[in-house]
């Protein structure tokens, strides 16, 4: 009898996923589940990531797919399956099914388990993206509901800048945050520091699920004073895609050429749309000034309506 262990991940626009582990995967999961802060559960979405391990002897993907048949309450196709291959797992996709297979190859390095932790994540990437919104490089703070972004190279002073914001601000993160198109605009969700984890500078867990819509970016620069200037739709599309593009070279790394353009090109489309519609700026910081008090001008209503109806005509 197989036993499962599933958790569920729920992100805004009905983004919802299962996470289930088979046997073998419980430890591997329980240890993501904490990380992301995901509440067990045996209520199954029809988005699902299965998890297997390829040191059992009877991981063919044949035999997977009858115990998924055999445990769950889902009949997925026997054909047309396609695989990833990466160094630390395999992911099987299907064109017509929305569930995705992941076997963990076996290994006993920490920093190959975190790696497997955010690519067993890559279906939930790629669909994000496919619907409007991307993963971006940056630090993401909230003041009274209102997200604004930190985007910026490493080194720039994303994480400093994210510890200086003062109450009520409330930072989430400072590396990595996912966007999920709205209707209208786009909804910020915190993702954790891998780098962190990895290197063993932080085990703090991150609430994924928390989210705030984003009000306006904030190209983060070096600065010898504290000062922000608007940027054009262009330049704020090409620097956002730049941002994107720094976490999908680990997350959703495109072996094919013509699949890397797609994506590519569908992350420039939805970097476009989202300068389109809010206000960007450059933000110059110093290590000392208050640099948040600059934001809150952006943030502030008339500000806000004034800049966006002269910088988005």
């Amino acid at each position: 009898m197989n036993t499962v262990i599933s958790y569920n991940l729920r992100l805004s626009q009905n983004h919802h996923w299962s996470l289930i582990g088979f046997d073998g995967t419980h430890q591997w999961l329980q240890k993501l589940s904490t990380i992301l802060m995901l509440k067990q559960s045996h209520q199954y979405y029809k988005n699902r990531i299965y998890y297997f391990q390829n040191k059992v002897e009877d991981s063919s993907l044949e035999n997977i797919l009858i115990k998924i048949q055999k445990t769950m309450d889902e009949q997925p196709p026997m054909d047309g399956w396609y695989n990833i291959n990466l160094r630390k797992l395999t992911l099987w996709h299907h064109p017509f099914h929305n569930s995705t297979i992941c076997i963990l190859h076996e290994n006993q390095n920490k920093i190959l388990e975190y790696s497997q932790m955010y690519s067993s994540l890559r279906p939930v990437y790629e669909t994000i993206i496919t619907q409007g919104g991307f993963p971006l490089h940056g630090a993401f703070a909230v003041k009274e509901n209102m997200g604004v972004i930190l985007a910026a190279p490493s080194g720039t002073g994303k994480s400093t800048c994210s510890k200086r914001f003062p109450h009520p601000w409330n930072s989430l993160c400072d590396d990595e945050i996912v966007l999920v198109k709205q209707n209208v605009g786009f909804v910020g969700h915190p993702f954790p520091t891998w780098s962190n984890f990895i290197t063993g500078q932080s085990n703090n867990p991150f609430n994924i699920q928390k989210k705030a819509p984003i009000s306006s970016v904030f190209f983060l620069e070096q600065g010898s004073r504290d000062e922000f200037n608007p940027v054009s739709t262009a330049e704020a599309a090409v620097r956002l895609c730049e941002a994107s593009l720094q976490i999908c070279k680990s997350r959703v790394r495109c072996y094919d050429i013509d699949k890397k353009k797609k994506l590519n090109q569908q992350i420039f489309s939805n970097a476009y749309i989202m300068a389109k519609t809010l206000p960007c700026f450059v933000l110059r910081a110093t290590l000392d000034g208050c640099f948040w008090e600059h934001i809150e001008k952006v943030l502030s209503k008339n500000n806000y309506l004034c800049i966006q109806d002269k910088y988005k005509s």
